[in-house]
């Protein structure tokens, strides 16, 4: 009796020793680990702010003290850069709004495709059985091409007006410059082609934002589509730096995932992710296996392709799983 009450004591000091051990082990890992602070640069067609900085907030709240290996944490502070109002009624809108109005309206009856917004409205099948006389523009190809083009408008504007490029770049800088410690780049769709403008242009060759650039996150990544030419450009001179020695070399981070079932996004291509530079940071892709199911919708034709561009900002805390999963498993 005496032997089993002495055995259950050194049990208890046992566990109590494992105890303080476990603890003083995750002390120390939130002691190495640096806090990181979210800078979030949204994607195109965001013309409602409020609905951007509720996408941030709820992706810092997913993101909020989960641990990227021993290296950093998310603080829970974040910046928004917000860019979609450069895109609205001026010139340049109203040239571009005449001719997309009018091909949606010729011939057509229904006011409801009188719209140059991606309305969802569009997208009711029961909408050519009362608009007969419409179906040679019905409200799937208005729907479409309304998306399709406001997204071809934003991105070629940018790209052709340096003056416009240059206030979204200043505006990242802007935020990167109210943070005081390291930082993460967390980008949407074509957001993910400016922060990597952002980097080339802005944080490569300047010691002091370097020092506080820690990687970034990107998802519904363009990248490889608009930046393709480029690329063949710019691996051709081996003797050049590029962004990926810069991130290799410098132990920075380029995490990309992506959701399967997105019609829009593309991963980043093998010249990248097999780039031949030594050093401790990392470029990898992820994809999720899973189908993309916001909710049972019996008349989702388009089989969610269009929502699932949207998978980050609509299932972040599954978006914050998946990418802190990728990251440990790439460092560990």
């Amino acid at each position: 009796m005496c032997f089993l009450k002495c055995y259950f004591i050194s049990m208890k000091k046992l566990n109590l020793l494992v105890s303080i051990f476990c603890l003083i082990v995750f002390a120390l890992k939130g002691v190495c680990a640096e806090p990181v602070k979210i800078i979030y640069v949204h994607g195109v067609n965001a013309y409602d702010a409020q609905e951007v900085y509720e996408e941030a907030a709820g992706l810092n709240n997913a993101f909020r003290g989960q641990h990227l290996g021993d290296d950093y944490y998310f603080s829970g502070e974040y910046e928004v850069v917000i860019w979609g109002d450069l895109f609205k009624k001026d010139v340049e809108y109203d040239i571009y709004e005449s001719g997309l109005k009018s091909i949606n309206t010729k011939y057509n009856n229904q006011k409801i495709k009188s719209t140059t917004d991606f309305d969802g409205k569009l997208l009711n099948p029961f909408l050519p059985l009362y608009a007969v006389k419409d179906s040679g523009s019905g409200g799937y190809a208005v729907y479409f091409r309304n998306l399709i083009n406001d997204f071809l408008y934003q991105v070629f504007l940018l790209k052709d007006s340096p003056q416009k490029e240059d206030i979204v770049l200043n505006r990242i800088q802007k935020a990167v410059d109210n943070t005081d410690g390291k930082f993460v780049l967390m980008s949407h769709s074509y957001g993910a082609v400016v922060t990597l403008d952002f980097l080339e242009s802005r944080i490569m060759n300047n010691p002091e934002l370097s020092a506080k650039f820690a990687g970034m996150i990107t998802s519904a990544d363009v990248n490889t589509t608009f930046n393709a030419y480029k690329w063949s450009e710019t691996f051709k001179d081996k003797d050049k730096k590029t962004f990926v020695d810069y991130i290799i070399e410098n132990r920075k981070f380029w995490i990309c995932y992506n959701h399967r079932n997105d019609i829009a996004a593309t991963n980043l291509p093998e010249i990248i992710l097999k780039y031949d530079a030594k050093g401790k940071g990392f470029i990898v892709n992820g994809t999720t296996r899973a189908n993309y199911a916001r909710r049972l919708n019996l008349f989702g034709f388009d089989n969610n392709m269009v929502s699932a561009h949207l998978w980050m900002v609509r299932h972040q805390k599954d978006f914050a799983k998946k990418v802190v999963a990728l990251y440990d498993s790439v460092v560990k």
